[in-house]
């Protein structure tokens, strides 16, 4: 699907930083049920990944308990 390919570029993104590996962040807009985040934090258990995502979402409760 579209979100494994885009974890896929992802990590080849960081993988060509220069600066500090330890600590990146990555927002995701219009991250809908946070697939994407949710595929980057079980891939790169050994970087710290500060993920955010933001979209427009009714049920507030349900996007909370699928993006944390």
């Amino acid at each position: 699907s579209n979100y494994l390919f885009l974890a896929d570029l992802v990590e080849k993104l960081v993988g060509t930083l220069k600066y500090d590996r330890n600590h990146i962040q990555i927002l995701d807009i219009g991250c809908g049920d946070c697939q994407l985040l949710s595929e980057l934090r079980s891939r790169n258990k050994s970087v710290h990944l500060s993920l955010y995502g933001v979209d427009i979402y009714t049920d507030k409760e349900r996007f909370q308990r699928l993006c944390h």
